[in-house]
C-alpha cells in the first residue's frame, strides 16, 4: 500500500456545528432588495430621543436570545431596539441572522429574506466595522446563504479592523475565520488564524486538528510534516479517545518519512517510520476492538519491510473484523508477494487464511456491501479462476 493511500485513509474532514436553532416565524415576502441599496438607505436613519442605557441592555438581551437558541425572541427584541435606535449595529446583525434562521423553514420568497438578511448585516458592518460580534454575525449570515468565501473575507476584514484581544468576542471571530478558511481549503490563510487561535485556545482539540491538517496538506519538507504530527499529537493529548486523532499522527509521520526518503535522508525517513509505528501501536492498544487501528500498525510494518509482523497485524485486524476489506486485500497482497514464505507461516499457524480463502472472503464482502473497484473485482475473480 502506498504511503499516499495510507495517509488518505487516516484523515478526515472536520465540520463545526452552527449555534442557535431554527424556528418557524412569519417571514417577509416580496421583491428582493439589493443589500448595498438597503445599507445606504438605513445608514441615514437617525436615533430617536431614547434612554441609551435601556436600548443597550435590550441589545445585549437580543444577542443572548439568539445565542441561546431563541431567534424568535431575538428577532422581536432586535426590532424593538432598532425602532428606538436604528444605528445599533449588534441589534441589526442579530436581526439579520434571526431572519435567515427563520427563512430556512419558510416558503415562498426565500431569496427576498436572504437579501434582507444580507442587507441588514451589511448595514451593521458599515455602522461598526471593527466590532467582532458584528463581524461574526455578518460572516454567519453569508455562510448560511452559501457564500463561505465571502464569510471568510468578512471575518478577516473585521479581524484586521479590530484590536486583537483575549476577549471571547474576538476569539470567537478568530475561530470563525479559521473554520471558514479551513473549509475552503485555503490552508495558508487558515494557518495564520489557527496558529493565533491555538495560543488563545490552548486546550481546544479541534484547533490543533485543523492546524495539523493544514500543515500536512501543504507540507513540502520533512519539518512541515513533523510539525503536523506534533499538532495531531497535541490533539491526542487533549482528546485521547479520538481514533481519528491517533490516525492523523501516524499519517503525518508516514508523510514525513516519504519526504525524507525522497530527499535522500534515509536515517530521518527510518526514524519517522519508527515513530509512526510507535504511534500506531499506541492507537491499536487503546482501541482494542478496532480493525482499522490494527490495520494502521500492519501498514506501517509493511512500509518498514517487516513482512512477518505486517502479516501478524493484518491477521489481528481480521480477527477483530473478519470482513475488514482493506486488511483482506493487503494480507492477500502479502501472501501473493511471498507465496512460499506465506505458506510456511500458514503451516505454523493454521488460523492464518490461505490466499484462496482471502479471495473468497473479499469477493463475498464486496457482494454483500460493496467496496471493491471494478478492476479489483476482476483481478480477484481472475485469481480465483486460476486457482490461486
Amino acid at each position: 500500500m502506498g504511503g499516499g493511500q495510507f495517509m488518505m485513509a487516516c484523515m478526515r474532514s472536520v465540520v463545526m456545528p452552527w449555534f442557535g436553532a431554527l424556528v418557524s416565524l412569519a417571514g417577509c415576502a416580496g421583491v428582493s432588495t439589493d443589500p448595498e441599496v438597503m445599507a445606504a438607505r438605513e445608514l441615514g436613519l437617525a436615533a430617536a430621543d431614547v434612554d441609551t442605557a435601556a436600548v443597550a441592555a435590550d441589545e445585549v438581551l437580543a444577542l443572548h436570545q439568539l445565542q441561546s437558541g431563541n431567534p424568535a425572541a431575538a428577532l422581536e427584541t432586535a426590532r424593538d431596539v432598532l425602532a428606538r435606535d436604528p444605528r445599533r449595529a449588534r441589534a441589526r446583525a442579530v436581526l439579520a441572522l434571526s431572519l435567515l434562521l427563520a427563512a430556512e423553514e419558510r416558503d415562498p420568497a426565500p431569496m427576498a429574506i436572504e437579501s434582507e438578511a444580507d442587507g441588514e448585516s451589511l448595514t451593521a458592518v458599515r455602522i461598526a466595522p471593527a466590532d467582532p460580534v458584528v463581524g461574526l454575525l455578518r460572516g454567519r449570515v453569508l455562510a448560511e446563504i452559501g457564500h463561505v468565501s465571502a464569510a471568510a473575507a468578512a471575518a478577516e476584514e473585521c479581524l484586521a479592523a479590530a484590536a486583537a484581544t483575549d476577549f471571547p468576542e474576538f476569539v470567537d471571530l478568530l475561530a470563525a475565520a479559521a473554520e471558514w478558511t479551513h473549509e475552503l481549503g485555503e490552508d495558508r490563510r487558515a494557518l495564520v488564524h489557527l496558529r493565533e487561535l491555538s495560543s488563545r485556545r490552548p486546550t481546544d482539540s479541534t484547533t490543533y486538528y485543523r492546524l495539523g491538517t493544514c500543515l500536512l496538506r501543504i507540507a513540502t519538507n520533512g519539518d512541515d510534516a513533523e510539525a503536523a504530527s506534533r499538532a495531531f499529537a497535541r490533539c491526542v493529548e487533549l482528546e485521547p479517545d479520538s481514533e481519528d486523532a491517533h490516525a492523523a499522527v501516524v499519517a503525518a509521520r508516514v508523510r514525513a518519512a516519504e519526504i525524507y526518503a525522497r530527499e535522500g535522508e534515509s536515517d530521518s525517513a527510518k526514524a519517522q517510520l519508527t515513530a509512526a509505528r510507535d504511534a500506531a501501536s499506541v492507537g491499536q492498544a487503546r482501541f482494542l476492538s478496532s480493525a482499522t487501528a490494527a490495520f494502521r500498525t500492519a501498514a506501517v510494518c509493511e512500509l518498514q519491510g517487516d513482512w512477518k509482523q505486517a502479516v501478524a497485524e493484518y491477521d489481528t485486524a481480521l480477527r477483530r473484523d473478519p470482513e475488514h476489506l482493506p486488511s483482506l486485500l493487503n494480507l492477500l497482497s502479502c501472501a501473493l508477494g511471498a507465496n512460499a514464505a506465506y505458506a510456511e507461516l500458514c503451516a505454523a499457524n493454521p488460523q492464518l487464511p490461505s490466499p484462496a480463502t482471502l479471495i473468497d472472503r473479499a469477493l463475498a464482502v464486496d457482494a454483500a456491501v460493496g467496496g471493491l473497484s471494478s478492476g479489483e473485482r476482476r483481478k480477484l475473480e481472475t485469481l480465483r479462476a486460476a486457482g490461486r
